[in-house]
Protein backbone atom coordinates (compact mmCIF):
# COMPACT_ATOMS: atom_id res chain seq x y z
CA UNK A 1 0.00 0.00 0.00
CA UNK A 2 1.48 3.47 -0.75
CA UNK A 3 1.26 6.22 1.49
CA UNK A 4 -1.55 8.16 -0.48
CA UNK A 5 -3.72 4.79 0.08
CA UNK A 6 -2.90 4.98 3.77
CA UNK A 7 -3.74 9.09 3.62
CA UNK A 8 -6.81 8.37 2.21
CA UNK A 9 -7.69 5.49 4.48
CA UNK A 10 -7.53 7.90 7.74
CA UNK A 11 -9.06 10.73 6.07
CA UNK A 12 -6.52 13.09 4.83
CA UNK A 13 -8.24 14.24 1.56
CA UNK A 14 -11.36 15.23 3.98
CA UNK A 15 -9.55 17.13 6.30
CA UNK A 16 -7.75 19.35 3.27
CA UNK A 17 -10.87 19.88 1.45
CA UNK A 18 -12.64 21.10 4.79
CA UNK A 19 -9.35 23.25 5.57
CA UNK A 20 -9.81 24.54 1.93
CA UNK A 21 -13.92 25.58 2.20
CA UNK A 22 -13.01 27.11 5.83
CA UNK A 23 -10.61 29.44 3.74
CA UNK A 24 -12.52 30.37 0.98
CA UNK A 25 -15.27 30.99 3.15
CA UNK A 26 -12.77 33.26 5.54
CA UNK A 27 -12.03 35.24 2.16
CA UNK A 28 -15.05 35.62 1.29
CA UNK A 29 -16.01 36.88 4.40
CA UNK A 30 -13.04 39.35 4.59
CA UNK A 31 -13.73 40.48 0.97
CA UNK A 32 -17.56 41.36 2.41
CA UNK A 33 -16.27 43.41 5.33
CA UNK A 34 -13.48 45.36 3.05
CA UNK A 35 -16.83 46.43 0.71
CA UNK A 36 -18.40 47.29 4.13
CA UNK A 37 -15.65 49.27 5.40
CA UNK A 38 -15.01 51.02 1.39
CA UNK A 39 -18.76 51.92 1.56
CA UNK A 40 -18.33 53.20 5.14
CA UNK A 41 -15.14 55.08 4.09
CA UNK A 42 -17.04 56.45 0.59
CA UNK A 43 -19.98 58.26 2.86
CA UNK A 44 -17.97 59.58 5.55
CA UNK A 45 -15.80 61.40 2.93
CA UNK A 46 -19.06 62.60 1.01
CA UNK A 47 -20.41 63.75 4.48
CA UNK A 48 -17.53 65.37 5.28
CA UNK A 49 -17.17 67.53 1.65
CA UNK A 50 -21.10 68.27 1.40
CA UNK A 51 -20.46 69.70 5.34
CA UNK A 52 -17.35 71.78 4.21
CA UNK A 53 -18.97 72.82 0.64
CA UNK A 54 -21.85 74.44 2.50
CA UNK A 55 -19.31 75.48 5.35
CA UNK A 56 -17.65 77.26 2.30
CA UNK A 57 -21.07 79.19 1.03
CA UNK A 58 -21.88 80.00 4.45
CA UNK A 59 -18.20 82.22 5.07
CA UNK A 60 -17.85 83.69 1.70
CA UNK A 61 -21.86 84.73 1.59
CA UNK A 62 -22.37 86.07 5.29
CA UNK A 63 -18.82 86.82 6.29
CA UNK A 64 -16.94 88.09 3.52
CA UNK A 65 -19.89 88.71 1.18
CA UNK A 66 -18.12 87.29 -2.03
CA UNK A 67 -16.13 84.22 -3.14
CA UNK A 68 -12.79 84.82 -4.26
CA UNK A 69 -11.14 82.80 -7.10
CA UNK A 70 -9.00 80.47 -4.32
CA UNK A 71 -12.82 80.01 -3.14
CA UNK A 72 -14.26 78.98 -6.17
CA UNK A 73 -11.33 77.07 -7.08
CA UNK A 74 -11.45 75.13 -3.86
CA UNK A 75 -15.33 74.67 -4.05
CA UNK A 76 -15.38 73.49 -7.74
CA UNK A 77 -12.50 70.92 -6.49
CA UNK A 78 -14.42 69.68 -3.49
CA UNK A 79 -17.99 69.65 -5.38
CA UNK A 80 -16.30 67.63 -8.86
CA UNK A 81 -14.66 65.09 -5.97
CA UNK A 82 -18.15 65.25 -3.82
CA UNK A 83 -19.81 64.59 -7.26
CA UNK A 84 -17.97 61.48 -8.06
CA UNK A 85 -18.21 59.79 -4.89
CA UNK A 86 -21.68 59.76 -6.25
CA UNK A 87 -23.51 63.14 -5.14
CA UNK A 88 -27.25 63.11 -5.19
CA UNK A 89 -28.03 66.51 -5.94
CA UNK A 90 -28.31 67.66 -2.79
CA UNK A 91 -25.44 70.15 -3.29
CA UNK A 92 -26.67 71.42 -6.57
CA UNK A 93 -28.58 74.50 -5.57
CA UNK A 94 -25.89 75.58 -2.89
CA UNK A 95 -23.20 75.35 -6.02
CA UNK A 96 -25.45 77.26 -8.20
CA UNK A 97 -25.73 79.61 -4.97
CA UNK A 98 -21.93 79.68 -4.53
CA UNK A 99 -21.12 80.31 -7.91
CA UNK A 100 -24.28 83.15 -8.24
CA UNK A 101 -21.76 85.13 -4.98
CA UNK A 102 -20.02 88.49 -6.62
CA UNK A 103 -16.17 88.17 -6.84
CA UNK A 104 -13.81 90.26 -4.99
CA UNK A 105 -13.50 93.01 -7.61
CA UNK A 106 -17.70 92.83 -7.67
CA UNK A 107 -18.01 93.19 -3.97
CA UNK A 108 -15.56 96.19 -4.25
CA UNK A 109 -17.66 98.33 -6.86
CA UNK A 110 -20.32 97.56 -4.70
CA UNK A 111 -18.75 98.99 -1.52
CA UNK A 112 -17.81 101.81 -3.65
CA UNK A 113 -20.88 102.42 -4.85
CA UNK A 114 -22.81 102.19 -1.33
CA UNK A 115 -20.13 104.57 0.36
Amino acid sequence: MTILQYLTLIGVPAVCAAGIIYLVKKLVALKERDQETEEALRLGVQALLRDRLYQLYRYCKLEKGYAGINDRNNFSNMFNRYESLGGNGVMDTIKDKFMALPTAEEHEERKGIHE
